[in-house]
């Protein structure tokens, strides 16, 4: 009955000339199946009033294109309101995640199409995000199919130049990824920031299921803009009548061959996708969506393709001035056709270096990782530190608690020169556990000439005390070791491995590594290394690994990890600014 209810209400259309734009809201855009997606237009004056063609840029997701970013996820969480009072400018249309219509629209001439996706807000049909639960109905991308027919809507409209391009963090930056691997033939380009490509592999670092984030994420931005729910025309029976169990479908299949992981990796390949990228990462997002953005620059076929590398908040860098300065090369170039925009002379790789606490861009690598790398190995000496000398003493066994316990190795001296990281570190290790399965969180912190640890800002603006983190869980190793060491390229990803045997107290080999990192070690700065059951001290609430699965019956007992093992660094020799 909910889902009758849903599709016979529609929102009424409604337009307004708003500071130098026209906004048109509530348009309805019908799919392949006859759901009908509810999408606010945002016009320059010269397509409204005066018959001009523009391009368009769009986008589809689940966090209400209706809700004013100063006020999105309140009163749940001000987490991420509190991360945009950090950015400027923003509009009276400013949406989370997503174009701002005050720069592109009124000052640089594009359309801006926002899209609620199905069960969402004025849209019609079952909510289920990212397109789950209809793609094991379909046994195909359902997601992708709805963002297939929104770009072929846009790019036929009386207002539309037929030109379509891609924009958004997060989300709205996956979606790009799957959009164009449908191949939408008004589909000309497409930015992504901060965004995993494997579903599987954002939720599952390592094999560990983000337990607090997913809830978090789920709770307090996604269910708020269920279609029915603010207005109350839905009550609570019809409301989850009307939307898949995103919560069961996200943790029901541990490792990538269940069903519900298997579908979504076998009709999402990167290497379908043929229109032009421009790729933007961020180094602090390691339990979310790094390293998405690379794999994807690495994996995608197109010929044009461009990625950046920063730090810091999540949300910040999509929206500030020098990153909006490219963004408009880009979209110029490709969508208006203005070959003079300058994109063609911007480095295809800029990645963005931790130097203490300062930064600086490293422009014009050949590739990520960068090939003259050196691997640089480390040590794990008995007395718990680092060193570049091999211990051939006895091996020593470390215990600790397999849920709580920490072990932490530090170079053993000051670094007597610069050292620049660059790459995938990784460590070689020897474990076992009493337990039936074991968790493995790794940290690099870097520590000043004081011996103190540098500080960086972390992916929603909270200090934070490590600049490279690694997940891994003994169940997935040959998961983890098909995605990373048995590849050329090294960059972890997780491909289609069935769960691999633990056994009480045996010792295995294993090989983890790290999300891709960048730091540049000054003269007389050290390293520091954290091997541990948990997350560092520094994580936030919601970007914890605590409970759901991870229980004391599984998980608890004692975990060892012999000492003998390596540390290997990614070192590249290039001039210090």
């Amino acid at each position: 009955m909910a889902a009758e209810i849903e599709q016979n209400v529609k929102y009424s259309t409604s337009i307004l000339d708003i500071e130098g734009y026209t906004r048109i809201k509530h348009l309805y855009i019908k799919m392949r199946d006859g759901i009908e997606l509810c999408a606010d237009v945002f016009l320059p004056f010269s397509a409204y009033k005066h018959g001009s063609k523009v391009p368009v840029i769009c986008s589809l997701g689940p966090y209400g294109k209706d809700i004013p970013v100063l006020e999105f996820g309140l009163p749940s969480t001000s987490m991420y309101s509190d991360m945009y009072k950090l950015i400027t400018p923003l509009g009276p249309d400013a949406c989370f995640e997503v174009s701002d219509p005050i720069v592109w629209t009124k000052e640089y001439g594009y359309a801006v199409l926002r899209v609620d996706s199905r069960g969402v807000g004025g849209s019609q049909g079952r909510l289920d995000p990212f397109g789950m639960e209809r793609s094991l109905e379909l046994q195909a991308d359902a997601e992708s199919q709805d963002l297939y027919d929104v770009i072929e809507w846009a790019g036929v409209q009386s207002w539309s130049s037929g030109k379509v391009g891609l924009s958004g963090i997060s989300y709205y930056g996956m979606s790009g990824y799957w959009a164009a691997m449908r191949k939408p033939p008004h589909l000309a380009c497409v930015v992504s920031y901060e965004a995993a490509v494997d579903k599987y592999q954002g939720d599952r670092k390592g094999g560990i299921l983000g337990a607090n984030f997913q809830p978090h994420w789920y709770n307090n931005i996604v269910l708020p803009h269920q279609a029915g729910r603010a207005n109350g025309r839905l009550n609570p029976e019809q409301l989850a009548a009307n939307r898949a169990d995103y919560p069961t479908l996200v943790s029901k299949d541990e490792y990538p061959d269940g069903a519900t992981w298997k579908i979504l990796k076998e009709t999402r390949q990167l290497s379908d996708i043929e229109v032009p990228f421009y790729l933007a990462g961020n180094w602090t997002d390691c339990e979310i969506h790094l390293p998405g953005n690379i794999l994807a620059y690495n994996g995608i076929s197109s010929k044009q393709k461009w990625l950046e590398m920063h730090t810091g908040n999540h949300l910040a860098s999509y929206h500030d001035k020098d990153h909006i300065v490219l963004q408009k090369k880009f979209f110029d170039y490709f969508l208006k056709g203005d070959k003079d925009s300058g994109i063609l002379s911007v480095p295809r790789i800029r990645l963005l270096q931790h130097r203490s606490t300062g930064t600086f861009y490293r422009e014009g690598e050949e590739a990520f990782p960068p090939p003259d790398a050196e691997d640089v190995a480390f040590f794990l000496t008995p007395s718990q530190t680092l060193s570049l000398n091999e211990h051939v003493g006895e091996r020593k066994s470390f215990v600790y608690e397999g849920l709580t316990g920490t072990i932490t190795f530090e170079l053993e001296s000051n670094f007597t020169e610069s050292f620049e990281l660059m790459g995938t570190p990784y460590v070689e290790l020897e474990v076992a556990t009493e337990a039936e399965d074991q968790d493995i969180f790794l940290a690099l912190r870097a520590i000043d000439e004081d011996g103190k640890v540098i500080i960086l800002e972390g992916n929603h603006s909270e200090p934070n005390e490590h600049f490279a983190k690694g997940f891994f869980r003994l169940s997935h190793r040959d998961e983890v070791h098909a995605g990373f060491k048995a590849q050329r390229v090294k960059v972890p990803s997780q491909p289609i491995v069935p769960r691999s045997a633990v056994e009480k107290g045996k010792i295995y080999s294993v090989t983890i590594p790290f999300l891709p990192a960048a730091f540049l070690f000054e003269k007389g700065q050290k390293l520091s290394l954290e091997i541990g059951a948990q997350d560092t001290a520094s994580t936030i609430p919601p970007m914890r690994h605590d409970g759901g699965e991870r229980s004391p019956e599984r998980f608890g007992g004692k975990n060892t990890i012999m000492s003998h093992g390596k540390l290997i660094l990614p070192r590249i020799k290039r001039p210090v600014p």
